[in-house]
């Protein structure tokens, strides 16, 4: 029995030091910056953060996340640094070792069994996890102020070009309520033929938070396009170069599916997500003295 007792205790002294150092890192964490993108991290990695019931409204723009199935808030903080910015966009910036098929906005696969995600129930969509946003990893926020933030990558000469642009637009209508829009357009013209891409994808987003009520607003229309040209016919124009009738570009080796550099056949990926979270908090309110606490 003493034994018994002796290991509860110290069970449940562990639990509690674990439940200070989780609240510490939360206060702490909005003045330690981070420099390892969330990019690089697997994706089926999840936040040790424990959830909160509420925000710190003195600061002047607030982020979060949420649980997609309980809508809980767990505190995030936008990776501002500049260095390695481009990781970002470029698809070896999303893992350690990445397939794909050569250029921006084509599907791509982690080669690294730990870094793959469960599938999902619409399969055709899991080549593009790189790119689709959804409600559990969208940053919500809360903004004293209207919020905007732009931003514009390109790549390659004009044959090649891969262009980017993200654009997010926020503010708060009174003091609970936030509504916003975020726009992330990409366009490859590839580095093989017949291998472009553009992709469409909006989010529409909202939040009310009070003390009573708690309301996630998530709705995101995507449309993607990628051309395809089921590959090289002649494999010697890669593997060998210094032939006599080796090609000059990538541009110019023949595709299986493209005719004379044409696109001629198209995998289109168009859809929506609605999601929608409503918390009602149930309880009352009362005035207490320091007599009445002691």
């Amino acid at each position: 029995m003493r034994y018994i007792l002796l290991f509860l205790s110290i069970l449940l002294y562990s639990f509690h030091v674990n439940g200070q150092d989780i609240s510490e890192v939360i206060s702490d964490s909005i003045e330690t910056p981070v420099s390892v993108s969330d990019s690089i991290l697997p994706r089926s990695f999840e936040t040790l953060q424990a959830p909160v019931s509420e925000i710190d409204t003195t600061r002047k723009i607030n982020y979060w996340n949420i649980t997609e199935r309980t809508g809980e808030i767990i505190p995030a903080h936008p990776d501002t640094f500049l260095t390695d910015y481009f990781n970002r966009t470029n698809a070896e910036g999303h893992g350690l070792s990445v397939a794909y098929l050569g250029n921006l906005g084509t599907p791509m696969e982690s080669r690294i069994f730990f870094e793959l995600a469960d599938r999902s129930h619409f399969l055709f969509e899991d080549t593009y996890w790189a790119y689709l946003r959804t409600p559990g990893k969208y940053p919500f926020m809360n903004t004293k102020i209207p919020h905007s933030n732009v931003s514009y990558q390109r790549a390659g000469d004009i044959l090649v070009r891969e262009e980017r642009l993200q654009t997010v637009v926020a503010t708060n209508i009174g003091k609970n309520l936030n509504l916003g829009v975020d726009l992330d357009y990409l366009y490859a013209r590839g580095y093989y033929q017949s291998q472009s891409a553009k992709h469409w994808d909006w989010v529409f987003f909202g939040n009310y938070l009070s003390d009573r009520h708690r309301l996630h607003l998530f709705i995101n229309p995507v449309s993607y396009t990628n051309a395809e040209n089921g590959g090289i016919v002649n494999d010697e124009d890669i593997t060998q170069p210094d032939s006599p009738n080796a090609v000059s570009s990538s541009r110019e080796i023949q595709t299986r599916l493209g005719r004379g550099g044409e696109n001629t056949t198209w995998n289109r990926l168009k859809g929506y997500r609605v999601y929608g979270n409503y918390h009602y908090n149930l309880g009352f309110d009362r005035k207490t003295s320091l007599i009445d606490e002691e």
